[in-house]
């Protein structure tokens, strides 16, 4: 219920350029440098490397040299392609034997024997020489075959046959095997006491049958070739720290850039174009994000605190992204390192709808900034979306690993379905799933929880880990409480009850308004025994005192309960609700102590302001449930008979007079919120201050049991 304060006279345009001057005046200038430096930091990161014009390329003549910034080693692509392919070309052509390549030497060889039995005329002699000769062998092979006797012809046959069937076993032949068994059959030969010269008639025979039958076999010889490329090692060269690259001059060749990439000079640039393409991105999205915190989170855009936190998140977000793209041995998979943490420390320091609107948004200009991939991108989202599923858990102790454990398994599920799509390779699908997408979860936890204490130091965050800390009670304050003021401690473990109920019905921050109910009363510390709920005989010490000093007494434990929660370093969240949780109240005992005074002349008459709380009133709507069910506790408290008609009558007085003094016009709270407020306090305080069956005194019970026995007696 905020008030929207109207100027008269001023067009919509004047008003909206008065708001913005007063926004500045009030705190504008800094968050314009927050986002400014902001914008800085991630062009810084995102564009570096490619300021300084157009990028090079092949054939280009650079005009000043260009020196490695390192000692590095790298892969000379070309070298190693040359390599590659000479031990392909190494590689012998494969051959394969051609069906039926036997018939034709076995007709052969019966000739000869039929001619040699027979002893046939000089014609058939002819016929066969010629043939011979056909087939391909030698003069010399020729003239003795046509010479040997029987007997030697049908053993040469037999050394020439068992060669010839270990090649009809072999499926593929190469010249090598060819020669080797071609002395095979030389061999079998002279073991059959063939003189030397029968024995080279036998390998003649062998490789001139084999030659003219064999078929050169592609797919087999490319095979061996691929293997023998693929087998030959890269090769590596050094180039030192300002080893000039290329000369000035020179021009750039493909093998130049190659090495500029790797060592990270000249050719990483971009042009003038795709630079200042990316910078407007970065501005675009940037606003498109500040837009939507101002306008659906005007308490982050107004807490400068927070809006350095936020500016913090996405700077180291950024940063993490930017090295994993520099890096060669680093996955684009990893951005989801970046998205899961950001997201985690976001939704619990800050808020979780700011996130859930932030992040994909942030990523999305990430992607395009730095030329990631589409799988990247999406792989970054859904870490994102799943360290938002169990960051916003608050209640949850060990949300933040379940948050890294619940990122590990997306990020695996999704980098294995984009496996199935590309179709890669079984050992690079192994790395990117089990390797960089368990990074994604086990980085994300380590980061989150490893920053997160350092957040609540330096800025003094209220993150819901402090806050369930701050609800043990063995904290100095509530044990202090407890010891001190018993009747202070239950009266707040009751309203921290009351207003955690009221907040989860109207989606507030539930645990946020239990701890700070834990604490709202901690300036009675101060003086304990003023306050009635703290002493056994329930007479108050400011019955007889001046009803001014009496009001001052009691406002004074909210100022006094500031103090001691800025002493112990609370959270600025709950010293905010405990200087709230009265706004500023009538104090209306001693007002109407003090009226009556008047009244019967005893004193002058004194303002209201005098008897009211100091303020502020609530500014959220944490605040207002606290203010509501801190007096309603109290009121029904004080009733003698807390029946549930006088219950509801006790918090609709309450509620209307809150409503009526303007308690809850400075935050955003609406009157449906109101009314669920109301209905969640009555069922709550019902439960509480239910009636209850009256046991009878036990010895009353047994005299009045007696008394008729001994009348009877008598």
């Amino acid at each position: 219920m905020t008030k929207r304060h109207k100027r008269s006279g001023n067009s919509p345009l004047g008003a909206r350029v008065l708001d913005a001057l007063a926004d500045l005046r009030m705190g504008g200038g800094r968050r314009a440098a927050i986002a400014v430096a902001l914008y800085i930091i991630i062009c810084a990161l995102y564009l570096y490397g490619s300021f300084g014009g157009s990028a090079y390329r092949a054939g280009d003549i650079v005009e000043s040299d260009i020196v490695s910034p390192r000692t590095m080693e790298y892969v000379d692509s070309e070298a190693t392609e040359t390599a590659r392919r000479a031990a392909a070309e190494g590689v012998e052509p494969v051959y394969s034997l051609a069906p039926g390549f036997r018939s034709g030497i076995e007709g052969i060889f019966q000739r000869l024997l039929e001619t040699l039995r027979s002893r046939g005329s000089a014609e058939d002699f002819a016929r066969l020489e010629k043939e011979l000769y056909n087939f391909g062998l030698s003069g010399e092979s020729v003239r003795a075959l046509l010479s040997m006797d029987v007997e030697k012809a049908v053993q040469l046959w037999v050394a020439v046959s068992t060669a010839l069937n270990r090649l009809s076993e072999m499926d593929n032949v190469g010249s090598g095997d060819i020669l080797s068994i071609a002395e095979e059959a030389g061999r079998l030969a002279r073991q059959d006491d063939l003189d030397r010269s029968i024995s080279s008639i036998a390998q003649d025979i062998v490789s001139v049958a084999v030659k003219s039958n064999l078929e050169t076999d592609s797919e087999a010889t490319e095979r061996l070739r691929r293997e023998a490329a693929q087998a030959a090692p890269p090769v590596a060269r050094t180039i030192r720290k300002n080893e000039v690259i290329v000369r000035r001059g020179d021009p750039i060749s493909a093998k130049h850039l190659d090495i500029m990439k790797m060592a990270g000079v000249g050719s990483g640039g971009d042009s003038w174009n795709r630079l200042a393409g990316k910078a407007l991105l970065i501005a675009l999205s940037l606003l498109i994000i500040g837009a939507f915190v101002k306008t659906f989170h005007p308490r982050v855009y107004r807490d400068e605190k927070k809006l350095l936190i936020f500016a913090t998140l996405l700077a180291l977000a950024a940063a993490w992204s930017a090295l994993i793209i520099r890096v060669p041995s680093f996955s684009g998979y990893l951005i989801g390192v970046a998205a899961g943490t950001a997201t985690i420390l976001m939704c619990v320091m800050l808020s979780r709808l700011m996130t859930l609107a932030a992040m994909p948004v942030f990523l999305a200009m990430t992607a395009l900034a730095l030329d990631m991939a589409a799988e990247h991108l999406l792989v970054a989202i859904a870490s994102a979306l799943a360290a938002y599923f169990y960051s916003v858990r608050t209640h949850d102790k060990d949300n933040l690993m379940k948050a890294g454990a619940a990122v590990s398994v997306v990020s695996m599920a999704c980098i294995l379905i984009i496996t199935f799509i590309k179709f890669s390779s079984a050992s690079d699908a192994a790395i990117n799933i089990f390797i960089f997408g368990g990074l994604n979860g086990m980085l994300s936890f380590v980061f989150a929880a490893g920053l997160m204490p350092a957040y609540e130091k330096v800025f003094n965050v209220t993150t819901p880990h402090r806050l369930l800390e701050l609800s043990n009670p063995e904290e100095p304050l509530l044990k202090r409480l407890l010891i001190e003021a018993p009747g202070t401690y239950h009266h707040s473990i009751l309203v921290g009850n009351l207003a955690e109920t009221a907040a989860e019905a109207v989606g507030a921050d539930a645990l946020l308004v239990r701890i700070a109910c834990y604490y709202h009363d901690i300036g009675k510390l101060k003086r304990p025994y003023f306050f009635i709920e703290n002493r056994m005989d329930g007479l108050s010490q400011l019955t007889d005192v001046a009803p001014t000093l009496g009001a001052l007494v009691i406002s004074s434990h909210v100022k006094d309960g500031v103090e001691m929660a800025r002493e112990n370093r609370l959270p600025e969240e709950v010293i905010e609700l405990i200087s709230e949780h009265h706004g500023t109240c009538l104090i209306s005992f001693f007002y109407q102590q003090a009226r009556a005074r008047v009244a019967s002349g005893e004193c002058e008459d004194v303002g209201e302001n005098r008897f009211r709380y100091p303020g502020p009133r609530p500014s959220r709507i944490e605040g207002a449930i606290i203010m509501l069910a801190d007096s309603c506790e109290a009121a029904v408290r004080s009733l003698k008979a807390p029946t549930p008609k006088a219950i509801e009558s006790i918090v609709d007085n309450i509620v209307a007079a809150r409503l009526r003094e303007g308690q809850f016009e400075q935050c955003d709270v609406t009157l449906k919120q109101i009314d669920s407020i109301r209905n969640s306090l009555l069922k709550t305080l019902a439960g509480v201050y239910h009636s209850r069956m009256e046991y009878p005194d036990l010895e009353e019970f047994k005299e009045r049991e007696a008394a008729p026995r001994k009348n009877g007696a008598g």
